[in-house]
């Protein structure tokens, strides 16, 4: 069908387009976007906690 040919800091790719489907197949931004919100603060949280559990120091 479609091929193209880009350049990147990787090097050339070969881009080939099979076929195209409609975008009412997709959900919309609008829809996923609390979603993706909670999902990113989790990550966060996660990564937050993870470096305050590397840097403690426990005397006993």
């Amino acid at each position: 069908m479609l091929r193209r040919l880009i350049l990147n800091q990787y090097g050339y790719h070969i881009v080939k387009l099979d076929a195209k489907r409609k975008a009412e197949n997709f959900p919309t931004w609008e829809s996923q976007k609390q979603s993706l919100k909670d999902q990113l603060s989790e990550l966060k949280a996660k990564n937050h906690f993870a470096e305050l559990v590397k840097k403690a120091k426990v005397n006993y």
